[in-house]
């Protein structure tokens, strides 16, 4: 079976549901984001992530389904739990900050800022009506790539670039 359908020729593309959307639609435009966020946390996981990024990458594949899908009273209560336990976790064995520090440092730690950075746009894409732990599990998300790049620098020993204005 090919890839190619050629059903999105005319930019429109089918919800789980089987509605037929235009490509710039807001559910689209999230998934993108979801998607683009996958695909950094698997480069991150290339160079040398810890396991628990891949089970974000599940994760992301349940979110995706969930919004991708209109109909859809499914939540993410549960991957939130899991999520909110592994940073607090995280955040005990990395001091707490004093300053706003620059998205520097280690390539492995650039890497899952970026990702960071890409999770606060998929924030801002979701659709309005999806359950608040779907919300809720990518604000924590970008919380604890936050906080899982500073914990590869501290173990590169890397100097956090502290934000000086200029």
């Amino acid at each position: 079976m090919s890839i190619t359908t050629k059903k999105g020729d005319r930019g429109e593309t089918d919800l789980y549901d089987g509605s037929r959307v235009r490509k710039s639609d807001s559910r689209i435009s999230a998934l993108a984001a979801i998607d683009e966020l996958n695909s950094h946390i698997g480069l991150a996981i290339s160079l040398g992530g810890d396991e628990f990024l891949e089970v974000i990458q599940n994760d992301l594949f349940v979110l995706g389904a969930i919004v991708a899908n209109p109909k859809s009273n499914e939540n993410m209560e549960e991957n939130l739990t899991v999520l909110e336990a592994r940073a607090t976790l995280l955040e005990a064995t990395i001091p707490p900050l004093k300053n706003f520090i620059l998205p520097a440092g280690e390539t492995l730690a650039c890497q899952i800022h970026v990702a960071r950075s890409v999770c606060r746009r998929a924030e801002t894409q979701l659709p309005k009506d999806l359950d608040v732990s779907c919300c809720a599990y990518i604000n924590r998300l970008s919380d604890h790539l936050f906080l899982l790049a500073r914990s590869v620098n501290i173990r590169a020993q890397k100097k956090e670039v502290i934000w000086k204005k200029m």
